[in-house]
């Protein structure tokens, strides 16, 4: 839990620094629009986000501090979409936030070099332009709004970075009956056939913590009279519940049972897959899935993709995993969730 309020603090945080800028960008926005002044805590904002060195940012709000902070933020949108569309597939890997950070970075060198050449080519060629709207960048009040963007945008990817972001959840289907892993109830599954072989609904279910990577009590599944594998229940928000209030956080599925034609992963039909279509197009490609963060593992038979590699303070990470046998015959299929940054947190 303190994982998770520490993570849930980062986000309020974040999304109040986001909220002030557009503030102060709106106090000077109404300024210039009423042709006033701003309220004085914009200009000691904007004294007090100055660089090093000396402070040579004055006390005034016109029009040309609008449309200095304009063309810095539309500089920055157009080179993000110019990076989106020229770098974004070839080198985002397998961490898109920090591909997003060096973006940022490299944007915020690129568009105060460019503004800074742009004003002094027009400042030379039109010496009457230079002196009625290019001196917006001296205002105190536009570097507030500039610092404060900066400011927001460093810290966004910070707490990205720390906190992850959340991922699309894989669905295993078994008989028509669709497991969300770490969302779907055990009563779900009760309600389309399912038992759980030595328990019942009412049974207590203990999260006992053995693994990092598995919680709850593994218990195997069947429907009339077929194995369909094991699952781990886990009970939601304490350590102890029934086992129809449970939720699925682990499924694993024994191949060697006559039961690939009724199992679904993602929507994709296993019983028709082979381990060249694993091999040759890899997890991603076959499952349609684009995760944000991940890890990804080959070789020997084994397939494997973490999805979401943050330390999870708030948002569940998922793991798939296919093993063939002799790199011919799918032997084992386990998908599973997990949730807190250690095993002594519930689901």
């Amino acid at each position: 839990m303190f994982f998770f309020i520490c993570g849930l603090l980062f986000f309020i945080a974040m999304i109040a620094e986001l909220i002030f800028t557009v503030y102060v960008y709106i106090q000077i926005l109404l300024a210039v629009k009423d042709n006033r002044e701003v309220p004085n805590w914009v200009y000691k904002l904007g004294h007090a986000l100055k660089c090093r060195g000396t402070d040579y940012y004055k006390d005034f709000t016109d029009k040309s501090v609008l449309n200095d902070i304009n063309v810095y933020i539309v500089g920055m949108i157009i080179l993000n979409i110019i990076c989106y569309f020229v770098f974004y597939s070839k080198y985002s890997m397998n961490n898109k936030i920090l591909f997003w950070l060096n973006v940022e970075i490299f944007s915020l060198a690129v568009v105060g070099l460019a503004i800074t050449l742009g004003k002094w080519l027009l400042g030379a060629i039109i010496p009457k332009f230079k002196a009625k709207n290019l001196d917006g960048d001296l205002s105190a009040a536009s570097n507030a709004v500039k610092g404060m963007l900066l400011m927001s945008v460093f810290t966004c990817v910070s707490v990205m970075l720390v906190t992850g972001l959340p991922e699309k959840v894989p669905v295993v289907q078994i008989d028509n009956c669709s497991i969300f892993v770490g969302d779907t109830s055990a009563n779900e599954l009760i309600s389309k056939g399912f038992t759980f072989v030595g328990k019942n609904a009412d049974d207590v279910i203990v999260n006992k913590r053995k693994s990092l990577f598995s919680y709850g009590e593994k218990c195997e599944i069947i429907k009339n009279g077929k194995s369909y594998g094991f699952v781990n229940l886990t009970p939601k928000y304490q350590n102890k519940a029934k086992l129809e209030d449970c939720i699925i956080t682990y499924i694993s599925i024994k191949t060697e049972a006559d039961i690939l034609e009724k199992v679904k992963i993602c929507g994709k039909d296993i019983s028709k897959l082979t381990y060249n279509d694993f091999e040759r197009d890899g997890l991603q490609k076959i499952f349609n899935i684009s995760p944000i963060t991940y890890r990804e593992n080959y070789g020997n038979g084994h397939f494997f993709i973490k999805m979401q590699t943050a330390p999870y303070m708030l948002w569940k990470s998922y793991s798939m995993k296919f093993d063939f046998r002799d790199n011919s015959k799918l032997n084992l299929i386990e998908v599973y969730a997990q949730k807190c940054i250690s095993s002594s947190e519930a689901l």
